[in-house]
């Protein structure tokens, strides 16, 4: 008895729910047991993959050729097709080369629809009439293509002109068919940028809302990369990025249509979220294994080598010290003393030396520069894979797009250098995990960084790219004297301020 492979495809999502699978594979049920074939359970399957651009031959279509090749199949073998647009809907030539490559390897081709047998002797008659039904077949799909192509292009224009909503698009998951904001969804999203702009995590983020039983927009439960896909979402604003395909390159089709959808949160929300990630990932995270132990994570820098000064144990299971990464600075500092030190001295600066309030469209202006450079990567390996002309104009459109940002940040931070307000940051005593991770995102929006010499136990604070406060270390680090900017107080290992008094010793 010889066997028989069916090969089942169906071009679209939608048709797995429908009769395309069940009715495919009855047909071959039907042929197999009225002939005497041995139907084997290796049924070729390809869903939602399309005949016409040929990828159904990089997925089942090819692993039957490839077991053929490697004799797994056997010559004589017989592959049962629901009809010739199953297997193919390319261009004439591409689907006569398929179609013979697949007869001279000794594979019967059945399809089911005419009963018709194609094998290694088939007549030129067979042949002719392969390549009428395939032909038609291509000419059907170019011309859905086409009117597919041109009823997208057609929406998308009214969606910029007319505020249509183009029919079929996705979606993001927070909202309805009608593109209505899902209540419970928009409320979690604004907490998720609430505890972001606090200097929380994507795992942080993620466990808090686990651990209350919250589940994300698509029932599931949360994971660091779609917090990432949320927090980095200009949908989240209301935008709308329409994409096309060019070849099998799926490319940003035109500039994104404002407003589009109903926006969660405001621009200036979005962009000190985006800030807050991009200082985060730059200085790291404090937080290992549900503990966040260095408030100072990110800040403190060794004066000597400018390596970073990290949290260390000293061959003692109780005490931990900071002390410069790089190995040839030997001296360091116990954390216990220097905690209850530094933040007298912060909480200082935060009263009286606080960074200006950044602008709100400078900070939109340098996402959008972001934004924008992301964009001009994509598009330039997009036009080195292709060389297409259209994406060669987006390349171009983008390239004067940032360069229209960059000008404007630049005027816009001119303007602002002039009229400096200084913005509010409080400093707490910080109790559990969740107040040290948001301390230390204010840490960071106060402090460039801290300068610390290992050596001398002296350390300075830099606001603004300029050194405001001094505070020295005594050589048993139990106390310091803390001077600068008019005023002097000294701290101890206990946290108390004492002795406040005036001078004018400024940082040189």
């Amino acid at each position: 008895m010889k066997k028989a492979y069916s090969y089942i495809r169906f071009s679209t999502s939608r048709q797995a729910g429908g009769d395309s699978f069940r009715r495919q594979y009855q047909e071959a049920k039907n042929y197999a047991a009225e002939h005497n074939l041995d139907l084997q359970d290796l049924s070729l399957f390809d869903k939602g993959v399309s005949a016409f651009r040929g990828a159904n031959q990089e997925t089942a279509l090819g692993k039957f050729i490839e077991l053929v090749d490697s004799g797994e199949i056997k010559k004589d073998s017989f592959l049962l097709v629901e009809s010739f647009d199953r297997l193919s809907r390319q261009a004439i030539m591409s689907a006569l080369s398929l179609f013979t490559g697949i007869i001279s390897r000794g594979i019967i081709l059945v399809t089911l629809s005419d009963n018709k047998v194609y094998a290694q002797d088939a007549d030129m008659m067979d042949i002719m009439y392969s390549v009428m039904i395939m032909s038609r077949a291509n000419e059907e799909s170019e011309m859905k293509s086409q009117r597919a192509a041109k009823s997208w292009k057609e929406q998308r224009q009214q969606a910029r002109s007319e505020g249509h909503i183009i029919k079929n698009a996705r979606r993001p998951a927070w909202l309805n068919q009608d593109l209505s904001l899902i209540p419970e969804h928009t409320s979690t999203i604004k907490r998720i940028f609430e505890m972001a702009i606090n200097g929380y995590g994507y795992s942080k983020i993620a466990q808090i809302l686990d651990n209350e039983g919250i589940k994300t927009p698509r029932g599931s439960r949360w994971r660091p990369s779609y917090l990432q896909h949320i927090l980095r979402n200009r949908a989240i604003m209301g935008e709308y990025q329409p994409h096309r395909m060019d070849g099998k390159q799926r490319v940003p089709d035109g500039e994104p249509i404002p407003n589009y959808y109903p926006a969660i949160v405001p621009p200036e929300t979005y962009y000190a979220a985006q800030r807050a990630i991009d200082k985060r990932n730059r200085r790291g995270s404090g937080s290992r294994k549900g503990q966040f132990r260095n408030l100072f994570t990110g800040l403190i820098r060794c004066a000597r080598c400018g390596a970073a000064i990290v949290l260390g144990s000293q061959n003692s299971p109780t005490s931990t010290y900071l002390k410069c990464h790089n190995l040839d600075c030997h001296r360091s500092l116990r954390y216990e003393f220097a905690e209850p030190q530094i933040l007298p001295v912060v909480s200082y600066i935060a009263d009286h030396l606080a960074p200006a309030i950044e602008d709100p469209e400078i900070i939109r202006l340098q996402t959008e520069i972001q934004a924008t450079e992301q964009r001009l990567q994509r598009l330039t390996e997009a036009f080195e894979a292709s060389l297409s002309t259209t994406v060669a104009q987006q390349l171009k459109a983008a390239e004067d797009a940032l360069e229209g940002l960059r000008v404007d940040l630049k005027d816009r931070q001119e303007a602002a250098a002039t009229s400096k307000q200084r913005r509010q940051i409080e400093i707490f005593d910080p109790k559990t995990l969740e107040d040290r991770a948001a301390l230390n995102a204010r840490l960071r929006d106060l402090l460039n960084y801290i300068s610390y010499d290992t050596e001398t136990g002296l350390m300075t604070y830099i606001v603004e790219g300029e050194p405001v406060i001094e505070q020295q270390f005594s050589h048993n680090k139990k106390s310091s004297r803390v001077s600068g900017m008019g005023t002097a107080f000294n701290t101890t290992k206990d946290g108390m301020s004492l002795n406040f008094a005036k001078d004018h010793d400024l940082v040189a």
